[in-house]
């Protein structure tokens, strides 16, 4: 009878053993591994997951946190590719404006030489002191015309890319 009473016992000992580690594992362990599935999924760009864990309430917390950390992931993600796309039109818009600029600045400078030109061969027909005012006025319309091309030609130009350390 002790003997029985001995193996009954050791029976129960092990039945409530199995018991436990079948409920560790249901209730702990999977919700675990799939958290921890579902995280890795995640690390690797899947942002579509989500994860629903009923058995614990701690665990349970813990798989809504990670949702909505999941969603704000997705949500900052939605916002910086809508900055690069506005940023990639701006610059679009930027390239375009400086072409037009480029060739604007060049059809006025065509004509500016031929008429700089014109001026310095005509120079002697202002021989006169008023003619002298007038080629000299002409002349500083020119040279300021010629600057402000050149100041839209070199905003214009696309600088290169400068490089340097930053934290």
């Amino acid at each position: 009878s002790n003997f029985s009473l001995v193996a009954l016992a050791a029976l129960l000992i092990v039945l409530i053993a199995f018991l436990i580690r079948w409920l560790v594992q249901r209730i702990v362990q999977r919700p675990i591994h799939q958290l921890m599935s579902m995280m890795e999924r995640a690390s690797q760009g899947e942002l579509d997951v989500r994860i629903n864990i009923r058995e614990d309430p701690e665990l349970r917390r813990l798989a809504k946190n990670f949702n909505a950390m999941i969603r704000g992931i997705q949500s900052a993600q939605k916002r910086i590719e809508l900055q690069h796309q506005r940023e990639s039109a701006q610059s679009n818009r930027l390239a375009s404006l400086g072409q037009y600029i480029s060739n604007i600045s060049h059809e006025i400078k065509n004509p500016l030489a031929a008429i700089s030109s014109a001026l310095h061969v005509l120079k002697g027909e202002f021989q006169a002191a008023d003619g002298q005012v007038i080629y000299q006025e002409l002349t500083a319309q020119l040279l300021r015309i010629e600057r402000t091309v050149n100041n839209l030609l070199r905003y214009a130009r696309q600088a290169p890319p400068s490089f340097e350390s930053c934290h």
